[in-house]
């Protein structure tokens, strides 16, 4: 009987390892979407020298030419954007993480995070890409929205995701464009040749929708802003806001919305805006597939005024920056960056 025990651990223990070798070889080479959310938690902790750092969702995935900012700036680029609906919480803490003294961020969120609750929260996410995400980056939970993570473990839905998770685990199929693969070394999604060039257009009959300002939630996002330009103030990071592309259409729908919110973070966050909405729209022929997604000339055309913008910032920084000490010849520490 002792020894019919100790098979049976001995077999238990090789499945364990075998599990968990299944795991660590298809963490790294599944091509889900979402499981670039891994790579760039990497790529943060990683990236040398002067680094600027994006952090938003997709649009950043698609509407940025780290190549060009890199060139233009001096800087070394990481783009932290997926998905918008990871919420605004879960990708400022995401980034806090590996952030360093000397860093520049550039926040651009999606304007949704600031009208609807599940948007902001991360609450839009379905429950089996949660878990999805989470097998793939363990680590991602630490910045989930503690009621996914309850909802998750504790609730036989939440269960079942999970295991709806692990079977996801190893997608192997070619997405040309979400695909885990798609991005670049810098964190940008790079469309295929054949497709970059394509023009967005909504379907017969469908119109830009109006939202609304929804002052309960852009609040709440804003503490959430608040806290995290504080710590990097005391950290030694620089912040800056950048609005998102637009197609110009749903601009122009919802102005008064975006203008209030801009004036609402101008007033409570110790950040400058370098791109307002007004000046980030663009036409049509500028996107890809959604309001949001730029094609290959929209995120030139993006890039390169942001990188004007951006420079215009940066200068102003350097300026504003007391000199060194001569006294003992040491240079002088800053207690904190970004606008002041």
């Amino acid at each position: 009987m002792k020894r019919f025990l100790v098979e049976v651990a001995l077999f238990a223990a090789l499945q364990g390892v075998v599990g968990i070798g299944w795991l660590a070889y298809w963490r790294r080479h599944d091509n889900s979407y979402l499981g670039a959310s891994a790579d760039k938690e990497r790529l943060l902790a990683t990236a040398p020298g002067a680094r600027i750092v994006f952090v938003g969702g997709s649009n950043l995935a698609f509407g940025l030419d780290s190549e060009m900012v890199e060139r233009r700036l001096g800087r070394h680029p990481v783009n932290m954007g997926v998905h918008g609906y990871f919420g605004l919480p879960f990708m400022l803490r995401e980034a806090k993480v590996a952030l360093r003294s000397g860093d520049v961020v550039v926040l651009t969120p999606e304007y949704e995070h600031f009208i609807f609750e599940d948007w902001g929260r991360g609450k839009g996410l379905l429950l089996k890409s949660w878990a999805l995400t989470a097998w793939l980056s363990p680590q991602a939970l630490r910045h989930a929205p503690v009621e996914v993570v309850e909802e998750m473990f504790l609730t036989r839905k939440g269960i079942q995701a999970i295991l709806d998770g692990y079977h996801m685990v190893g997608d192997k199929k070619i997405d040309p464009i979400y695909g885990r693969h798609n991005f670049n070394r810098y964190g940008d999604l790079v469309l295929p040749e054949a497709l970059a060039d394509r023009v967005f257009s909504y379907p017969p009959g469908v119109v830009p929708v109006t939202y609304p300002p929804n002052l309960a939630v852009m609040e709440s996002m804003v503490g959430h802003l608040r806290v995290f330009v504080a710590w990097c103030r005391a950290h030694d990071v620089q912040v800056l806001w950048a609005s998102p592309p637009w197609l110009r259409e749903k601009y122009l729908a919802n102005a008064r919305t975006i203008e209030e919110l801009e004036a609402v973070v101008a007033r409570k966050v110790p950040v400058e805006i370098v791109l307002r909405g007004r000046e980030a729209n663009l036409p049509t022929s500028r996107f890809f597939d959604t309001e949001y997604h730029l094609n290959r000339s929209g995120r030139r055309e993006r890039t390169e005024f942001l990188c004007e913008r951006l420079a215009r910032a940066l200068r102003r920084e350097k300026a504003q920056a007391p000199p060194a000490s001569t006294g003992g010849g040491l240079p002088v520490t800053l207690s904190g960056r970004g606008m002041q």
